[in-house]
């Protein structure tokens, strides 16, 4: 329990100082809203720009629209930027690291020196 929640508070402290964007992505994954193409918003609002005065449109509504198209492109742009998945994945194999080389190291040097005293107790001669 303690190797795992060192493992998270280290992964903590790097989304927090180190790659704080990877944080930012979390917060974006976990609201639910992800980066998406156009779909059938941005498809009907394009077609009312481009309609715009054969439809019958007031220019507020079309100038509304295009407003609404530069709006939608810029918070794409941005939830793309803060979705730096590198980042992430470094924030979280990092701890592993920097947890599992030590637990490992120690239990090798453990299972090694068991290995040694187990072979030391095979070969010493008998005793009369």
């Amino acid at each position: 329990m303690m190797v795992v929640a060192g493992g998270f508070l280290i992964n903590l402290a790097l989304k927090t100082w180190v790659f704080p964007s990877a944080g930012q992505a979390d917060k974006v994954l976990e609201s639910g809203i992800a980066p998406v193409a156009y779909g059938i918003e941005g498809e009907s609002v394009a077609s009312l720009v481009t309609c715009g005065a054969k439809c019958g449109l007031t220019q507020e509504t079309v100038d509304l629209a295009g407003r609404w198209t530069t709006d939608y492109d810029s918070w794409q742009k941005e939830i793309s930027r803060t979705s730096n998945n590198t980042q992430r994945q470094a924030a979280s194999a990092i701890p592993f690291v920097l947890i599992g080389i030590p637990l490992f190291w120690y239990h090798w040097r453990l299972v090694r020196r068991e290995s040694q005293e187990k072979k030391e107790n095979n070969t010493a001669p008998p005793t009369t």
